[in-house]
């Protein structure tokens, strides 16, 4: 079970249980990277930023399901993708990220 810092992360199952029965919750979008000022400020690049062999890269790409910050009603899925082999880089899943 993952498990966000200082979040206890329901199972999948009831995840999708509790936002299928959301209305409106149903659609997810991609965000290639995220806005200015969200990019500008150290501890929300921290918060995005994950250590590949010893290199320090940011997931500005993400997957995003949902409108809320409450844990039921959204996800995020912050990645990287390696140009090199064209392998994914999951940063982070769980809630909304600040901004």
């Amino acid at each position: 079970m993952l498990k966000p810092q200082g979040e206890s992360y329901p199972t999948l199952d009831v995840w999708m249980e509790e936002w299928q029965a959301e209305p409106g919750h149903h659609s997810f979008d991609y965000a290639l990277t995220e806005r200015s000022h969200t990019k500008s400020r150290k501890a929300t690049k921290a918060a995005r930023t994950i250590t590949i062999d010893g290199e320090r890269i940011t997931c500005w790409r993400h997957l995003k399901w949902g409108k809320s910050d409450k844990l039921t009603r959204t996800l995020r899925v912050h990645f990287w993708e390696n140009p090199k082999d064209m392998s994914i880089w999951v940063g982070h899943i769980g809630q909304h990220l600040p901004t």
